[in-house]
């Protein structure tokens, strides 16, 4: 059995998910810029390629090309490959793999292969694991493998639906933080809050400032929780809330002061 405390706060702790992420910048950057070496992006094969010039420069266009760059690969139908500047412009059926569980696909792509950011745009789709976000603009970074989105996404995780208007998702640690217009939906209850943090192998969420968590079963009396400050774990099920008081539900209990 487990016991998860909500504990009511009297401001939005926005601050405290901004520290953590702040911090998980730092640490994955500074780990990656430690061991990173420069690095160029080589086209491995392609079904055909052209040398061109295009605003005055030396490209080459590609036709179902394949690129790697140290533990990434790309492919896309068409892409232009700017050797200089060792970069790619990518377009049609973008996907960006990373080991065997990391892929992120979308319609366009710009990547700069210097320092190592994926700007994904239209019909973006990260899938990791268990766990798909989508979008249609997110900038990823592929040393550091972290994604943040500005203009509203989506994170799907087995049963489990987060919307936000922004967004991080941490591939290594497997958090996301969401930040404005946040919205979590299990097969048991919605919750409503402003800031929010997420591990998609936990399934455990934190949510931080004025937070309403409602009770999606039944049509009447649905019951309502109100937090400012607290986790729900939805490993086992998310069931039934009330406001203030101790109760099981699954194998867990909620318990509100």
């Amino acid at each position: 059995m487990k016991i998860i405390n909500l504990k009511l706060q009297q401001k939005t702790n926005f601050a405290i998910v901004r520290k953590y992420v702040l911090s998980l910048l730092f640490l994955l950057t500074a780990a990656t810029v430690a061991g990173q070496k420069k690095s160029i992006v080589n086209l491995i094969k392609s079904q055909s390629s052209t040398g061109i010039k295009l605003n005055g420069k030396d490209v080459v266009k590609v036709y179902q090309g394949t690129f790697k760059q140290d533990y990434s690969t790309l492919t896309s139908d068409s892409a232009y490959f700017y050797i200089q500047d060792n970069a790619v412009d990518a377009f049609g059926h973008v996907d960006i793999n990373q080991g065997d569980t990391l892929n992120i696909y979308a319609d366009k792509l710009n990547y700069n292969g210097n320092t190592k950011i994926a700007i994904l745009t239209d019909n973006v789709r990260m899938v990791d694991k268990d766990a798909t976000l989508t979008t249609n603009h997110l900038n990823y970074n592929t040393a550091t493998r972290i994604g943040v989105y500005t203009d509203g996404g989506k994170l799907v995780n087995k049963d489990n639906t987060l919307l936000s208007k922004n967004g991080w998702y941490f591939a290594f640690t497997r958090d996301s933080y969401f930040r404005y217009n946040v919205s979590l939906t299990t097969p048991d209850a919605l919750v409503k809050t402003d800031t929010m943090r997420y591990n998609t192998k936990s399934k455990i969420s934190y949510f931080y400032g004025p937070t309403n968590i409602y009770s999606t079963k039944g049509e009447k009396d649905k019951d309502t929780l109100y937090t400012e400050n607290g986790s729900v774990q939805y490993h086992y099920r998310a069931s039934l809330f009330r406001k203030k008081k101790l109760l099981p539900y699954g194998d867990q209990i909620i318990k509100g002061r």
